[in-house]
């Protein structure tokens, strides 16, 4: 008996059938899938990108406020910008959270683009830039990888700018919940830090004798803290 050229219609159908499970992913060679119920890692996706460069620069960051994201592969970087106004007392970028082995640096420019300000510790140390009374105007921020990536591992970067409030006027007005009530006292100063915080020296003349109270609420509450200042 000779040997047929061809295979019968059933073994057809069966090849056929490991063909397509083998283009499913079913049946992939070994070392190629991972264990059953085991998911596939994916890269995380980094909500800011693209902003590779000062023109894709995410932003404006808000005034406080925290963004976690991720330095993908070599030569990725990160820019964002934030605008300062004019009555700015200070502006602080922090970066934490470098992912072990890599080494991140931070970088502040102006506008126009030059260098004004940077932090670069070794390893993956945090960063941190601190500016007194910066001049109005847009400034970016730089997360530079000095050494490694990470596509799973997010760092975070904070922002906090402190501000004069000029157009709130504070008053006052009380509450009562302290003893004597705030409306007993005679306030030397009131010196706003923000839209909701603020502290009050007490004249130390009479029933405050110096004491320094602070608002976190709009001024609904005071709280006495550690602080006295016999000549405000």
């Amino acid at each position: 008996m000779k040997a047929g050229k061809g295979m019968g219609s059933g073994a057809r159908l069966l090849a056929l059938g490991a063909c397509l499970l083998f283009l499913m992913g079913w049946l992939s060679p070994f070392g190629l899938q991972p264990p059953p119920g085991v998911k596939r890692a994916a890269a995380a996706a980094d909500p800011y990108e693209p902003n590779d460069s000062l023109g894709e620069a995410y932003g404006p960051l808000d005034r406080v406020g925290y963004y976690q994201a991720y330095i993908q592969s070599e030569g990725d970087h990160d820019f964002f910008f934030v605008d300062v106004p004019e009555n700015c007392k200070m502006l602080r970028v922090t970066l934490t959270g470098i992912p072990e082995s890599c080494n991140y640096e931070l970088y502040i420019y102006d506008s126009s683009g030059e260098e004004i300000e940077a932090s670069r510790n070794d390893s993956n140390q945090d960063e941190s830039i601190e500016m007194q009374s910066p001049a109005e105007g847009r400034y970016y921020v730089e997360v530079w990888p000095f050494e490694g990536y990470s596509d799973a591992d997010a760092y975070t970067l904070e922002i906090r700018r402190s501000d004069l409030v000029l157009d709130h006027v504070w008053e006052k007005v009380g509450p009562s919940g302290m003893s004597p009530p705030l409306t007993d006292y005679t306030v030397g100063q009131v010196e706003a830090a923000s839209a909701s915080v603020a502290y009050a020296v007490l004249d130390p003349q009479f029933a405050g004798n110096g004491k320094v109270l602070k608002t976190t609420d709009y001024g609904d509450s005071w709280q006495v803290i550690g602080l006295s200042h016999p000549n405000p």
